[in-house]
């Protein structure tokens, strides 16, 4: 007779070419991969040795080998030792190993994995990361508990574990509280297949809870956010949280960042930062740029699904391995459309941007730098559950982020407003109920790269941007001459009638300078009538010329005392018949949307050492929305504290937006 009933599992995959056995034998897990081919007699020899194996305190004991032996249920009888594996375990077989009885379970439900993140703080999300086979994340069952002795597996395993510990939660995600802290804790995952079968739990212990680093911008920010807003409201956020992929190199440590702590730039910890900095908005919309597919999956959604969002990612296209993500309040909104657009693709293949296409024919190279890039706008379109006529449409985007772009990024906007245009009427005919039509409310949110002096503000904020705009001319410089905006944070600049930074007719940057007419003078310089001027150059107002220390006439480009005259570039006194895109002039945009930046124009949103400006923003569409606040931004010595952002406080270089939206009284 046997003394006790045990499970052996079988895993053993069609496509695979071994079969997995696993078994517990005195407290001890066995795991055993056999080639499927392999006579049983290997794979019993195998076992054997294995459950023989003895300790260096019983080494010397002088006790008789146990021996397993697979028999058929039915008869009693052993299994041949050259049946071959595949056929030797399968329903009806059982193992007898000693006086232990192991009853065969074939392809059951089955925990291969289970890890917990290093970083475990109070008040932020510890999320497992499971893998499975023979079932899925959501038939799975969990413990968490507060290990009560030292943070170690004892020898008994699972058992003396949870007589060692304290129940705290049966939910997949945990956050640890006060009472944790310097407790380790011990999640158990119990598989279950669709069919109801469960299989063998699964645990992990994780490190001691440590207290929460403190961060009183963000908690005094979260004051302003104590509570969800009521029906016909809602809060938005937008938050570009720094993509890992972007964070965690060598090059960020060193170059970019190398005033962050290097535990501050973990993924880990960033992560558990920013689903808790999110929750305290008690946000309704959230639009996430930079997001990776991974944190998304494993952590961005767990976490926030069971706090009530649902949530879309969209990847840029290409192999760029981040994208933008929106997540909604399921308690106001449900999902009704998703939908996301190349730009790229969209300029080379849409109707609508036949003349866009026809006016860059003349500029190669900007045309190129445009279909070259990956950028998207994501569109997600949700139904107001309190009032369902109401559609509430919500695009996200991220545009082309390096400083010398800011005509590629110009026509971006120019392309997500053509886009969104033509996506809105779609919507109205996709959701009207017969002759009426829905509410449909627009809000556009993103990291628009684009600084409130240039043209792609302007074109969102205004409506409408001139075919003479300095954005335009901008590209006629070589890169290391482009001039660079110092707007946002720089004190002492002054246009002609003492405005700081953006003006209606000009742009003053730096001090000592003078601005006409639609000019930018930087340094120095002199400009009249939509040209540039940097570092003491005059640019004369035909057709609008760049000048660098020297004269640029009718579109010129001059560097170093050189004079160009119609086109021509002149470096250091020469001048040449280089074009850059000389005959293209530019374009007059303009758009139908009404919108507001919902947060103003703050100082900045993207705060490190090497650059500070106002990057972020979220555009409300008047017609039927308003904007009734916004959440006050850190302040400038909150950032500083610890040099610049990222840091242990802020978990992002990238400030998040936030503001309440009600809807208008309906017409």
């Amino acid at each position: 007779m046997t003394e006790s009933k045990q499970i052996l599992s079988v895993r053993s995959a069609a496509v695979d070419e071994n079969l997995v056995l696993e078994f517990e034998f005195k407290g001890k897990r066995h795991h055993l991969q056999r080639p499927k081919h392999e006579n049983l007699s290997k794979a019993l020899t195998r076992i054997n040795l294995n459950i023989n194996k003895r300790g260096k305190k019983n080494s010397s004991e002088d006790t008789l080998p146990i021996e397993a032996h697979l028999t058929d249920v039915k008869t009693g009888s052993p299994v041949p030792g050259d049946t071959p594996n595949s056929q030797a375990w399968c329903t009806g077989r059982a193992l007898v190993v000693g006086e232990c009885y192991y009853e065969l379970h074939i392809n059951p439900p089955t925990v291969t994995s289970l890890t917990v993140t290093r970083c475990v703080i109070v008040d932020h999300p510890v999320v497992p990361q499971v893998e499975l086979a023979f079932s899925d994340p959501e038939c799975c069952s969990w413990t968490w508990r507060r290990l009560e002795g030292p943070p170690l597996n004892p020898p008994g395993g699972l058992v003396d574990l949870l007589s060692n510990s304290t129940c705290r939660s049966n939910a997949a995600v945990y956050w640890p509280t006060s009472e944790d802290r310097g407790h380790a804790l011990v999640v158990v995952c119990v598989p279950s297949g669709k069919d109801g079968r469960l299989g063998h739990p699964a645990y992990t212990v994780t490190q001691p809870v440590e207290a929460a680093p403190p961060s009183p911008a963000i908690a005094r920010r979260h004051l302003e956010t104590p509570s969800p807003l009521a029906a016909g409201q809602f809060r938005v956020v937008s938050y570009n949280i720094l993509a890992d992929v972007y964070a965690s190199t060598e090059y960020a440590a060193r170059v970019l960042y190398p005033y962050c702590k290097r535990e501050a730039l973990d993924g880990e910890y960033r992560q558990a930062r920013i689903v808790r900095e999110l929750l305290g908005y008690h946000a309704d919309v959230v639009c996430l740029q930079e997001v990776g597919a991974r944190m998304y999956a494993e952590f961005l959604q767990p976490c926030l699904a069971q706090a009530g969002y649902k949530g879309r990612l969209q990847l840029k296209v290409g192999t760029v391995p981040e994208g933008e993500a929106v997540f909604y309040n399921t308690s106001k909104f449900e999902c009704v459309w998703n939908d996301f657009v190349s730009l790229s693709h969209f300029l080379r293949s849409d109707p609508s941007c036949t003349d866009l296409r026809k006016a860059l024919e003349e500029a190669p190279a900007i045309s190129e730098g445009l279909t070259s890039r990956h950028t998207i706008v994501q569109l997600v379109v949700l139904r107001c559950l309190h009032a369902p006529h109401r559609l509430l449409c919500v695009a996200n985007t991220h545009l082309y982020f390096h400083p010398d772009g800011d005509h590629i990024r110009l026509l971006q906007t120019e392309l997500c407003l053509r886009y969104l245009e033509k996506a809105l009427d779609d919507v109205v005919l996709r959701f009207r109920n017969g002759t009426v039509h829905p509410e449909v409310a627009l809000v556009f949110a993103g990291d628009f790269n684009s600084c409130p002096c240039t043209a792609a503000y302007q074109l969102m904020a205004r409506g409408s941007v001139p075919k003479d705009h300095v954005d335009w001319t901008k590209h006629r410089l070589p890169p290391s001459l482009y001039p660079k905006c110092t707007c946002g944070l720089v004190t002492g600049a002054r246009g002609p009638q003492g405005q700081e930074c953006v003006q209606p007719d000009g742009i003053a940057m730096e001090e000592e300078l003078v601005a006409t007419g639609r000019g930018v003078a930087i340094g120095g310089g002199v400009a009249v009538e939509g040209v540039v001027a940097v570092g003491g150059g005059v640019a004369v107002a035909v057709g609008g010329g760049v000048a660098v220390g020297g004269v640029a006439v009718g579109g010129g480009v001059a560097v170093g005392g050189g004079v160009a005259v119609e086109g021509g570039v002149a470096v250091e006194g020469g001048v040449t018949d280089c074009t850059l895109d000389m005959g293209f002039q530019g374009l007059h945009l303009e758009h139908n949307f009404n919108f507001l930046s919902a947060c103003g124009i703050p100082p900045f949103t993207n705060y490190t050492e090497k650059f500070v400006g106002t990057l972020d923003y979220i555009f409300v569409g008047l017609e039927h929305l308003e904007v009734t606040a916004s959440v006050s931004l850190p302040s400038l010595e909150e950032v500083r504290e610890m040099v610049a952002l990222p840091s242990v406080h802020f978990p992002s270089d990238h400030i998040a937006l936030v503001c309440n939206v009600s809807w208008k009284p309906s017409k």
